[in-house]
Formats: C-alpha cells, sequence, structure tokens
C-alpha cells in the first residue's frame, strides 16, 4: 500500500469520525437521549488510531485499538439500537477477540514482511526472546514485541560507524536494549499510555544511537 493510499484512507476515516461526531450530537439535542459525547471523542481518536496502524500493516495494535473503540463507544451503541442493557458483550471476550484477531492477521499477512523477519531474526510475541546482534547491523534493524519481554545485546562495538536507527515496535511488551556506555541515544517517534526509559548520558562525545519507537501499553528500557 502506497503512502498516498494510506493518507487517503486515513483522511477517510477522520471524515466519517467527524460526521458520527455532529450526527450524535444532533441525536443527544433532538432526541433527548443519554449519548456521551466525551466516550464519541474517544471512540473517535481510538478509531482513527486504528485505522492508521491497519495501513500500515499493524494489525495486532489495529485489532487493540478497535477493541478499546468498541469499550468507549458501547454504552452509546446501545442506546441509539435502542437495547436496553449497555453492555452489549462482555469486555472480557472483546479483549480475548481482538488479541486472537491481531495474532492470526499478523500470521496470515506476514508473508508480505517475510523478508523483514529474515533480517532481523525472531520477533518476542506472548514469551521471553534474547537475541545479540553485531554493531555493523544496527542500521535499520527493527525489533517487534507483543505481550513479551525482549533484550537485545550488540556486540563487536569497534564495528559500529555511528548514525544508526533502531525501529522498535511494542505493544503491552518490555523492551531493553543493552548498548556499550559510550554511546549517545536519541529517542524519536511516539508512545501511547507508555514510557522509554534511557540511562543517564555522559558529557563527552561519543557515537549517536537513534531508537525509533511506536508502542501502546508498554515499556522500553535502553541500559
Amino acid at each position: 500500500m502506497t503512502k498516498n493510499t494510506r493518507s487517503i484512507i486515513l483522511g477517510i476515516a477522520i471524515i466519517l469520525c467527524a460526521v458520527l461526531l455532529i450526527a450524535g450530537s444532533i441525536f443527544e439535542r433532538v432526541l433527548d437521549t443519554d449519548i456521551s459525547i466525551t466516550s464519541m471523542v474517544l471512540a473517535s481518536l481510538l478509531f482513527i488510531a486504528a485505522v492508521s496502524a491497519f495501513v500500515r500493516r499493524h494489525f495486532f495494535t489495529g485489532w487493540m485499538m478497535t477493541a478499546f473503540s468498541f469499550f468507549a463507544a458501547e454504552k452509546n451503541i446501545a442506546i441509539l439500537c435502542g437495547l436496553e442493557k449497555t453492555n452489549i458483550a462482555p469486555n472480557f471476550v472483546i479483549f480475548v477477540a481482538a488479541i486472537f484477531l491481531g495474532w492470526g492477521t499478523s500470521k496470515i499477512f506476514r508473508g508480505a514482511r517475510r523478508s523483514w523477519v529474515k533480517i532481523n531474526g525472531k520477533n518476542g510475541h506472548f514469551g521471553n526472546r534474547t537475541q545479540y546482534v553485531d554493531a555493523s547491523a544496527l542500521n535499520g534493524f527493527r525489533i517487534e514485541s507483543n505481550f513479551g519481554f525482549y533484550d537485545l545485546f550488540v556486540q563487536n562495538e569497534e564495528a559500529y560507524t555511528g548514525d544508526a536507527t533502531v525501529y522498535v515496535l511494542n505493544n503491552f511488551g518490555t523492551v531493553t536494549l543493552h548498548v556499550p556506555q559510550s554511546w549517545h541515544i536519541v529517542e524519536r517517534g511516539g508512545n501511547n499510555v507508555a514510557s522509554v526509559s534511557v540511562r543517564e548520558q555522559n558529557g563527552m562525545p561519543g557515537k549517536m544511537l537513534y531508537v525509533h519507537v511506536q508502542q501502546n501499553c508498554g515499556y522500553i528500557n535502553v541500559v
């Protein structure tokens, strides 16, 4: 999928959310219902995040964001459908279903990313992974961890030329990067209900390592 196509799909999703917000506001005022605009805004933002993840082939993240969007909009959906119970489906069932959907679609579409896996080794899913990588192969290295614990150790420090970028996709997991103390770490990217911890940097000049982060409800530690 091209970048232009992804932008079009994401743009349509944003416009659709705007239309739904307007429609919900009208229903609330005209029909005097208990529809919550706040929950609609939250559900819309989560839905946009889900679409953004899907178009980038981050299926696990997409399904999780879809589930959270449903949780936020569930009461409003029940009101609009005239249901007596606002709890349409057990949240636990939806959450587990989202996990399996994310896992399943990732397996189905893994062929499109097979070369990515061959280059960078195994990913951490629902378990522990420890991986060692030569410093000369760091640039463009990618890590994905879903509900797992991932440790990366850098070897052969002398082979590192500097200014490499490591990409980390982390969903509900913990990723620890063990890099030489003389290197300077620069964090880039975004976090959704997540955190990144980078060791204290010394004031001495050293080689740069850029860590591009994209994570949801996870923790990344650079030591």
